[in-house]
């Protein structure tokens, strides 16, 4: 694997997922998410998966994609 197709990922990523933590933790700690509203769990869980679902595109076109082969 080459590190300059990983390292990318894993800053962009590895820093968006502390920063989300960070601040999900924030909300939780002063009120501002209440994980016993439904509303807030829902928002807590588009977050995760909006976040997965980005991680996994950028992985298709990452390392995936590139080694297709083209047909004409």
């Amino acid at each position: 694997m080459d590190l300059s197709r990983l390292l990318p990922l894993l800053c962009e990523f590895g820093i968006g997922a502390i920063l989300m933590l960070v601040g999900v933790w924030d909300g939780l700690r002063g009120g501002y998410l209440n994980l016993t509203r439904r509303e807030d769990r829902r928002l807590l869980w588009t977050f995760a998966a909006g976040f997965l679902v980005l991680l996994a595109v950028y992985g298709l076109f990452t390392f995936w994609l590139p080694g297709m082969s083209v047909v004409h």
